[in-house]
């Protein structure tokens, strides 16, 4: 959508491609905290994108205990590791009241199970596995690529599109040059049939009284053929190095001389000569589009642009990872747990601080 959007306006603004490009779509899904980091890659070529495990709390119906369910992870994290992790900062009591971790992934995808103890906060534990481990973890971006081939240079977003577009010409035109060649080369072959079908009888008598292949070819080659009602149509498809002499008269190339000699009897009856004339034409038709598209920028440009919807429409899927809200601050009083307490003065001044396990 980016591409297109650039092609149908050169001037457009990064502001103006984000409605388009999102932001980076990881394979492991998870979801991007804020657009602040993608928002600086698209206008510098240099950010930092904060990436958040997928989670839920689940709660089972019989002992009402709570178990943080992770089903996506941040893309380059390995989720072998990132279990021992946890388990690591659950062990050194880094990170407390959590009972069991359990890795449940299978084909369906990613499935982490972390069992925390009844009556905990899922979400003081949750809070504190995001700061201790690569549950939350951030992606560099260094938008450095080689413009021209040669110089290395660090990309906006708009400057990376307009260079694909670049590439995406030059590849295309390299094909259509490449297909026009084919063509011209395939469409020299039938020509040189159908310069031998409206001869016929000529090509066999020489063919006859030639000793061996080789000197039918030679005998081929030597003769100036009359094009007849070939005229009009080699002129528009057939290769510009052979071209028609003056008084309709035609040279046989070796290729032709070849496609001659090897031509079937049964290429000779009238529904076959029908069917070398027909793709003939068609092939001339293909000609005549590639010379046009190599001709016009804009023809190419459009061509360009119908290959990128094709792709859209064949290879699009829906996006995995999520673009979330920025990630608030965490302090270290966020991640402790609210309860009442008592204190308690002395007439001697001593304060002493307890939990509450009743109303007062």
């Amino acid at each position: 959508d980016g591409c297109i959007a650039y092609i149908d306006n050169k001037e457009i603004t990064i502001e103006e491609l984000t409605k388009f490009v999102k932001g980076p779509d990881f394979p492991t899904g998870g979801i991007i905290k804020g657009r602040s980091g993608i928002l600086s890659a698209f206008k510098t070529g240099r950010g930092s994108i904060v990436i958040e495990s997928k989670v839920q709390i689940e709660e089972k119906s019989k002992d009402k205990k709570k178990s943080i369910i992770v089903t996506e992870i941040p893309y380059t994290i390995n989720k072998s590791k990132l279990v021992e992790k946890i388990a690591e900062v659950t062990k050194n009591k880094i990170v407390e009241d959590i009972s069991d971790i359990r890795d449940e992934s299978n084909r369906e995808g990613v499935r982490i199970v972390v069992e925390i103890k009844k009556g905990a906060n899922p979400d003081i534990i949750l809070a504190n596995l995001f700061k201790h481990t690569p549950l939350r973890t951030s992606f560099g971006v260094n938008a450095l690529a080689l413009k021209d081939g040669t110089s290395p240079e660090v990309m906006d977003l708009k400057k990376m599109i307009s260079i694909f577009v670049s590439f995406r010409e030059e590849v295309t035109r390299k094909r259509f040059f490449f297909e026009l060649s084919k063509a011209r080369e395939r469409v020299h072959n039938l020509t040189g049939l159908m310069i031998a079908v409206n001869n016929l009888d000529l090509v066999i008598k020489l063919i006859r009284n030639s000793k061996n292949p080789n000197d039918a070819k030679i005998s081929l080659l030597k003769k100036e053929w009359p094009a007849k009602d070939l005229i009009s149509f080699i002129k528009i498809v057939d290769d510009p190095r052979y071209k028609l002499k003056k008084a309709g008269k035609y040279d046989l190339s070796p290729e032709q001389a070849d496609a001659i000699l090897d031509l079937r009897l049964q290429k000779l009856t009238g529904l076959e000569r029908d069917k070398i004339v027909e793709q003939a034409k068609e092939l001339g038709k293909k000609i005549n589009k590639y010379l046009n598209l190599l001709q016009k920028k804009e023809l190419l440009v459009h061509e360009i642009k119908k290959e990128l919807i094709e792709i859209k429409e064949n290879f699009s899927d829906e996006r995995r990872t999520i673009i979330g809200t920025e990630t608030a601050d965490i302090e270290e009083e966020d991640l402790i747990e609210s309860e009442d307490m008592v204190i308690t003065v002395t007439h001697r001044g001593i304060w002493r601080i307890g939990a509450c396990f009743g109303r007062i």
